[in-house]
């Protein structure tokens, strides 16, 4: 069960490494040397490339926030905390490093989270929840006073295996990141989801 719950999180952060893509037009987020050319493997009939859709990159350490969305057990949180407490300088993260924005500016090889960066949500929502709620769960943890305003965070929602989006969660897709200008008025505020397996 670690097992899972580490490998979804690592996907869910992987995801997340080109954070603010708010821009319509795509770009292939390269390696930083532009001269380099193209992969000749490819994923799935795809370029391997992270495409880089014209927003901010992290310049400084992100925080991770979680937001524990439903009955999460002590344990499994513990897994998911000491993950993100020790994943900043590992050879994991440290990938991000190697990719820019359009002015080339590198994502640093750096995470910030404790447990203190965590807030116990139980299902205020409800079982049923879409891409609005969990903007939702984002902006009254924050609101709330839960969780500080963090332009320079990433906040997750960790919603438990009984929680459904009916945006296609785990039947289209198993994670997705955003920003959101709607969590924080006049804030570009970045939020990720994933679920217990």
């Amino acid at each position: 069960m670690k097992k899972q719950l580490l490998t979804l999180l690592i996907a869910v952060c992987f995801t997340c490494c080109a954070f603010a893509q708010n821009n319509a037009v795509t770009h292939a987020l390269r390696p930083f040397d532009k001269d380099q050319p193209r992969p000749d493997t490819n994923c799935n009939g795809n370029p391997c490339d992270i495409n880089y859709n014209g927003g901010p990159v992290f310049e400084a350490a992100p925080t991770v926030y979680i937001v524990w969305y439903g009955s999460w057990k002590k344990k499994d949180k513990s897994v998911i905390d000491y993950y993100f407490a020790h994943l900043g300088g590992s050879t994991q993260n440290k990938i991000n490093t190697t990719y820019t924005d359009s002015t080339n500016k590198h994502i640093p090889n750096k995470v910030k989270h404790s447990a203190a960066d965590d807030y116990q949500d139980n299902y205020s929502l409800g079982k049923t929840i879409n891409d609005t709620g969990i903007q939702k769960v984002v902006a009254n943890a924050i609101s709330g006073g839960h969780l500080p305003d963090d332009v320079n965070g990433i906040y997750f929602v960790l919603t438990y295996k009984d929680v459904i989006d009916n945006d296609g969660f785990c039947s289209s897709f198993c994670g997705y990141h955003s920003p959101s200008t709607s969590i924080v008025n006049g804030e570009t505020i970045k939020y990720s989801i994933g679920r217990r397996p």
